[in-house]
């Protein structure tokens, strides 16, 4: 007997109103969301582009295509929310995408302040840190390929082992630093070389 079975998210918040369906079968349509995959990889590419010391015009370039890619990526997340309504935060990938979303947005509205007004806060820190996140939108492609997913369940369960095993180093990285201590603690530098 099943008794965990559940029904799919999209299947299970489908809209009744007619602009709703319509939205509805766009935003689960195959070919919107391989559209959404490209776009991913599009992005990602994009960014791996970005370099120190790169000429304006890559600059200019590598910005307008980061303002199309957030507009694609809103546009995205606003139309599941118009179908969905407060269901699309019912699954753990819709939360996800919808923090890179704002933290998308976020990052293109520091570029606009005036960091000169804003001596004291850390903006081009915060920056970083958002521009670092929107990297993790490429872990949205681990929602559609089976092999990512288990990859990335094997991952998260050997976390566990791996701090074992690290904490293990560290114990004996500071046995070896304490014995060190003892053993050569007393020994001085001598000139007579």
């Amino acid at each position: 007997m099943v008794t965990g079975a559940r029904v799919a998210h999209d299947k299970a918040n489908r809209p009744r109103t007619k602009w709703r369906i319509a939205l509805w079968n766009v935003v689960n349509s195959k070919i919107f969301e391989n559209t959404i995959m490209v776009f991913i990889v599009l992005n990602m590419i994009q960014m791996a582009c970005n370099f120190e010391g790169a000429p304006h015009s890559v600059d200019l370039t590598l910005n307008v295509t980061n303002y199309i890619f957030t507009a694609v990526f809103l546009f995205e997340c606003v139309a599941k929310l118009l179908v969905y309504r407060y269901s699309y935060f019912e699954t753990s990938w819709n939360k996800f995408d919808f923090f890179v979303v704002i933290a998308s947005l976020v990052d293109l509205a520091l570029e606009f302040v005036d960091t000169e007004d804003m001596q004291a806060l850390p903006i081009g820190n915060i920056a970083k840190v958002l521009r670092v996140l929107r990297v993790s939108r490429v872990l949205r492609l681990a929602s559609k390929s089976k092999e990512l997913q288990a990859l990335l369940m094997t991952i998260s369960m050997s976390v566990g082992a791996l701090l074992n095993v690290f904490s293990l180093l560290v114990l004996i990285l500071c046995m070896f630093a304490v014995v060190g201590v003892f053993f050569f603690g007393e020994l001085t530098e001598h000139d007579d070389l």
